[in-house]
């Protein structure tokens, strides 16, 4: 069985003024690999995330998430992603578990798999304390679960 590809990215570029920092980009990902990506600082490895989260635009270029296309399919393509790049966007006065449960709402997800996703994360009571006093590791462990949640149905959670 030939598995299909998850994320492709061709020929992308993108520059920040006259500084070039992806130059033409291409590979692709398929159903089930893990892929990394290394090196050293300014080397447009977040960057490059962020032009697949669509959170930049990238200058030229394509990349396709399950089929759909990040620019003009942009909805379709990011419900099928969830990542976390640099520090996670929480909200920082509420609980882990508070953290958790909004998200939760939002994609209909039960109490028993919201309780999966605490479990998940492994930091015990530290869900019943503000996400503020965290360490940056916990965060990533919290926002990890938040994604988890997000890919509910793509994941057939």
């Amino acid at each position: 069985m030939i598995k299909q590809n998850v994320l492709d990215v061709l020929n992308l570029c993108k520059s920040y003024g006259n500084h070039l920092v992806l130059d033409d980009i291409s590979f692709s990902i398929r159903e089930n690999e893990i892929v990394g990506f290394i090196g050293p600082n300014g080397a447009g490895k977040s960057t490059l995330m962020k032009c697949l989260c669509g959170l930049i635009h990238m200058d030229s270029g394509n990349v396709t998430i399950c089929g759909h296309d990040i620019q003009s399919q942009r909805e379709k393509a990011l419900s099928h992603q969830a990542s976390l790049i640099e520090s996670p966007g929480l909200f920082f006065n509420m609980t882990g578990y508070e953290n958790l449960e909004i998200f939760a709402s939002l994609k209909n997800v039960s109490k028993d798999k919201l309780q999966q996703m605490a479990d998940y994360t492994r930091i015990g009571d530290y869900l019943k304390k503000p996400v503020s006093s965290y360490s940056l590791g916990m965060k990533q462990r919290l926002a990890l679960s938040i994604n988890v949640i997000k890919l509910r149905q793509f994941l057939n959670l």
